[in-house]
C-alpha cells in the first residue's frame, strides 16, 4: 500500500493522486506538485491516507513539492483573470 493524496487543479478535472512525502497535508490546502506537463497548482481534495496499488493504476505517482506560497496563489489569480 502507498500514501497518497487526491489533488485537484480545477473543479471539472479528475483526481489526481500524488505522493505527499513527508508533508502533513489537510483538505482545501494549496499545494505546488510535478505532474506530466510540469511544475503544477493544485488544490488538496482527499487527505493522505493508504490506498492499494491497483486502486491508482499503474503510472508513476506525481511527487507534492510542498504547500503553496502567497506569491504561487497569486500567479494563480493573475492566470485566471486573463
Amino acid at each position: 500500500m502507498s500514501l497518497v493524496v487526491g489533488i485537484r487543479t480545477r473543479r471539472s478535472e479528475p483526481v489526481i493522486y500524488a505522493d505527499p512525502g513527508q508533508l502533513a497535508l489537510a483538505r482545501h490546502k494549496y499545494v505546488v506538485f510535478r505532474g506530466a506537463k510540469g511544475l503544477a497548482l493544485g488544490s488538496v481534495v482527499r487527505t493522505p491516507s493508504e490506498l492499494v496499488w491497483a486502486e491508482i493504476g499503474d503510472q508513476p505517482l506525481p511527487s507534492v513539492l510542498g504547500v503553496a506560497t502567497s506569491s504561487d496563489l497569486g500567479n494563480l489569480q493573475r492566470n485566471l483573470e486573463m
